[in-house]
């Protein structure tokens, strides 16, 4: 979906410092356009992923969700903290609507 790869580009244009907050009214998140990046995740199958907000060298950043409840579609890794510090997320609930495990 366009939308999705709309939000993670708006969200990196926020960074490294600062703060983003998701507009209201989001649709089902689609990981499809989204860039991938190889990752070692410790719950999870290390390799290849999607991921919505890739936050790397952050600091002082702070994702706000506005209340915003994401679901996800297939294997699309909402969030990935990286070489960051200080990063704050709040307001946010996450579930998918099809479990990749």
């Amino acid at each position: 979906m366009q939308t999705t790869l709309a939000l993670h580009d708006a969200m990196a244009a926020a960074m490294p410092g600062g703060s983003f907050v998701l507009p209201a009214g989001l649709p089902v998140c689609d990981g499809v356009l989204l860039p991938e990046r190889f990752c070692h995740v410790s719950n999870n199958d290390h390799g290849l992923k999607r991921i919505l907000f890739d936050i790397e060298g952050a600091s002082g950043f702070t994702l706000d969700g506005g209340g915003a409840a994401l679901t996800f579609l297939g294997e699309t890794l909402p969030i990935r903290i990286g070489r960051s510090r200080n990063v704050t997320i709040k307001n946010l609930s996450i579930d998918w609507l099809r479990p990749c495990f």
